[in-house]
Parts: C-alpha cells; structure tokens; sequence
C-alpha cells in the first residue's frame, strides 16, 4: 500500500530500510542470494487452498521421542551411559 506504516527490517535497526521496500527489492532481485518472502507466502497461500493445510503459530511443545526399542545393548558401553 502506497500509505503503509513504516516498520523497520531488522528490529536491531529501528532507522534502518523499511520492511516493504526491503521484501519488494528482494522480489525484484536478478540473483539468487535474496529470500522472496512475498512468493514464499503466495506459495503457502496456494498449498494450504488446495491441500487443505492450516498453519498455527508454533504454540506448542513436541512430544518426546519413543525410546528406540531397536538398537537398545547394540552401543558401545561409553555411548550406553551417556
């Protein structure tokens, strides 16, 4: 939007580039080295539509692991006790 709030690019660097400009040069880029976000999000945006995937903010802790039933006696003693 031509009257967007001005938000910086890196939270480290209040008076630095501004975020929109930052993501459309990076858009606009000819080489490889810049992330496109905006494609990046299209992308999501077209998978979650068409694969009926949701995506939640990571509020969430993983599950533990299973204790691997497999290869329990097969370590070497050292790696058993660690």
């Amino acid at each position: 939007e031509p009257q967007h709030q001005s938000i910086p690019y890196h939270y480290y660097e209040p008076r630095g580039p501004d975020e929109c400009a930052m993501y459309i040069s990076h858009e606009r880029g000819k080489r490889g080295s810049h992330h496109r976000f905006i494609t990046e999000k299209r992308v999501f945006a077209n998978w979650a539509r068409t694969f009926d995937i949701h995506f939640y903010q990571p509020n969430w802790s993983p599950p533990p692991l299973p204790a691997n039933r497999t290869l329990e006696g097969t370590a070497p003693a050292a790696l058993q006790n660690t």
